[in-house]
């Protein structure tokens, strides 16, 4: 009797160390599979893209490819009615980023405006102090708010703002070159004057 209780807690310490296969439920099979491929970096040629950028690419030259952004753009959380956010490359290898951002009406202009404000760490309206440290210009309006970063020919932009009639409409004008402090211009009557000056 002795010998079949030791026989069977023997099985039963075999049995139990014996190795078990765990089966593995692959439930790939069972969830919806996008068709994107993210390795794949889509870009936008500048012949293909209408309006704005094509106006663009009309006036300067030196643009070789435009690709539409997937980075977030902070003005987006104000629920714009229309953003754009672009990458455009130039033939030299710089770059410059491009979001213009429309809201609906001016107060949500200006709570985007001040919260990105607050986002960048800006002590002030109108702070002589650097916002970035690549160069940038923002053109702000009742309804839309442009910012430009990278390589940002000030001068160009400005002109390029003037074509578009965009600064017939500009309440601010804000400008800073690479490494320098933001100069702040707001709109007296036909003309932005420089903050500092008034």
């Amino acid at each position: 009797m002795k010998q079949s209780i030791l026989f069977i807690l023997l099985l039963l310490v075999i049995a139990s160390c014996q190795e078990r296969k765990e089966k593995v439920i692959d439930i790939s099979e069972h969830t919806p599979q996008s068709d994107h491929d993210y390795n794949n970096v889509d870009t936008i040629q500048t012949d293909s893209i209408e309006g704005t950028l094509t106006r663009f690419q009309n006036m300067y030259s030196e643009i070789a490819q435009v690709r539409e952004s997937d980075a977030r753009n902070f003005l987006e959380r104000f629920r714009p009615d229309s953003s754009e956010n672009y990458i455009w490359y130039l033939a030299d290898g710089d770059s410059l980023s491009y979001q213009r951002t429309v809201f609906k009406d001016s107060t949500k202009t200006k709570s985007a405006f001040f919260n990105w404000m607050d986002h960048e760490d800006i002590s002030y309206f109108g702070a002589n102090e650097r916002i970035d440290r690549e160069a940038m210009a923002i053109l702000y309006t009742d309804t839309m708010i442009l910012i430009l970063k990278g390589d940002v020919d000030l001068k160009f932009w400005e002109e390029f703002f003037i074509e578009e009639e965009w600064m017939d409409e500009g309440d601010y004008w804000i400008k800073q070159r690479k490494f320098g402090k933001a100069q702040w211009f707001v709109r007296e009557e036909d003309e932005f004057k420089d903050l500092t000056d008034l």
